[in-house]
């Protein structure tokens, strides 16, 4: 194919993967042959595969690849932790036994793919006697080899769910990418089908199931949505830089400049090229500009840009809005004027990026986790907790101030619950200071717990009413007085 043919057909392929957008037909707007927006797309070389496209935008293209990262790397930041109140000595062990197989870096990239692609895929190595088609045997497994992502450009969907949570994803999949020279990834062959329960799947943006059936059981990613504007953003700051090189503009007035040029026979153009070449060399060497006092005049006229800055913050403000995320994550600095709201902006979304890692994060590292849980030559040896569960760590982390005002806080709140009863001074004990760091998390120990419960069924005995003394013995009466003798 000519390098020509190349061209037409990516250009092709950006117009069928941004196909969807507002167009005016009376003004122009948004229609190719009339809007010069529409001009502006990205450089195609030889490739013709949206997936192939993909990954040149996200290759040459700043502003998608960090829309695409940003977000990946802030929920993977602080990473994830094991809570069970069992075993926990073993449970590091099963996270530090993912942490050996890449799982963090897997999963940035699976998320950064997911948003790119549309979906990012971690095939895992699990060995349990069954071929890769076959749903995992839990009990049968003996270990979790290794972790490999791809995306779903890698591989096609052969079935889907039908049912239950996971309706219209793929249920089975088949391999067609290997590196160079290979007929085989981590020992899945080329073409082979791989069950869903063999790896795990993070998607793009959220999908309706019709628009999921028309895109062969995948989400979309990012892109399609955001693509015009990221043009546009472009197009604004590659319009001020073209400005700074045309910022003033020197200006000959020449008496008599049209009839010369117009004096084709007696070589008039001939002489006005001469004679700016004269005055641009002269300008270079000697930096002054030799002029008929009579006839000629130069000046250099400045480019006006006033209320350019306040235009290029409206398309920052618009940029940072289309992607979901603040202007100082997307450009690393607060956009002059906001003031405080920069850090309000950073605070909602790390708030924003707690939810993603519910969909993203989470419930695959806990289909991970389980699988290590079960591992017979595993740290566990096979022998999973009835209780666990996956915590994302907290994305804010404190100053040593903040860190000092929160626990004096909840020291003075912890006094008070003792001081009612409410928790044994054990307990707070144990649960601030019982793991490797501080925790404001409290547990109540089980046996005070029940302790208290019978104390609560036993009747009291009433308090002991005051002592009455003994009431005082009757006097004797006194003896009647004798009679007087009668005279």
């Amino acid at each position: 194919m000519a390098d020509k043919d190349v061209k037409k057909a990516g250009r092709k392929s950006i117009k069928n993967m941004i196909n969807d957008g507002w167009e005016n037909v009376l003004t122009g707007l948004g229609r190719l042959d009339r809007d010069k927006r529409m001009s502006t797309q990205f450089g195609v070389a030889d490739f013709v595969e949206q997936g192939t496209l993909l990954d040149q935008l996200y290759t040459n293209d700043w502003l998608i690849s960090r829309a695409c990262d940003r977000p990946a790397s802030e929920q993977t930041r602080e990473w994830i932790d094991i809570k069970t109140e069992e075993d926990i000595e073993t449970a590091k062990a099963v996270l530090s036994a993912a942490n050996d197989l890449g799982a963090k870096s897997a999963m940035n990239t699976a998320i950064a793919w997911g948003r790119l692609h549309g979906a990012g895929l971690v095939l895992m190595g699990i060995e349990d006697g069954q071929e890769p088609v076959e749903k995992v045997d839990e009990d049968r497994i003996r270990s979790v080899d290794w972790l490999q992502v791809i995306d779903r450009w890698d591989v096609s969907v052969v079935s889907r769910f039908g049912t239950g949570p996971k309706v219209g994803q793929p249920e089975m999949v088949r391999l067609h990418t290997t590196v160079p020279g290979a007929d085989t990834l981590d020992g899945v062959k080329l073409s082979e089908p791989i069950h869903a329960s063999r790896f795990l799947l993070v998607e793009g943006t959220r999908i309706s199931l019709r628009e999921r059936n028309r895109n062969e059981g995948w989400a979309h990613g990012i892109i399609p949505r955001l693509y015009s504007v990221i043009r546009d953003f472009h197009n604004a700051i590659g319009g001020a830089a073209h400005l700074t090189t045309d910022f003033a503009q020197a200006t000959l007035k020449i008496q008599g400049l049209a009839a010369m040029l117009s004096e084709d026979a007696n070589g008039g153009n001939e002489t006005v090229i001469k004679r700016l070449q004269l005055l641009d060399m002269a300008r270079s060497v000697a930096r002054i500009v030799p002029l008929d006092a009579e006839s000629e005049e130069f000046e250099r006229k400045a480019t006006p840009i006033t209320g350019l800055p306040d235009l290029i913050d409206r398309f920052v403000e618009h940029l940072a809005g289309a992607l979901d995320m603040p202007a100082k994550v997307l450009f690393g600095k607060a956009t002059p004027g906001l003031g405080d709201q920069g850090n309000s902006d950073l605070a909602q979304w790390r708030e924003q990026m707690k939810g993603e890692q519910e969909r993203n994060l989470l419930p695959q590292m806990t289909q991970l986790l389980r699988y290590i849980w079960l591992s017979k030559q595993g740290p566990s040896k096979g022998v999973m907790p009835e209780t666990w569960s996956v915590k994302a760590n907290p994305l804010e982390q404190l100053s040593q101030g903040q860190e000092a005002t929160m626990r004096k806080t909840q020291a003075e709140a912890d006094a008070v619950y003792i001081g009612q009863g409410v928790v044994m001074p054990e307990e707070v004990r144990s649960s601030r200071f019982g793991g490797d760091e501080f925790s404001l998390e409290t547990t109540l120990d089980p046996e005070i717990s029940e302790a208290l419960k019978d104390v609560d069924k036993t009747e009291p005995e009433p308090p002991p009413g005051p002592e009455i003394p003994p009431e005082p013995e009757p006097l004797p009466p006194e003896p009647a007085p004798e009679p007087e003798p009668e005279e």
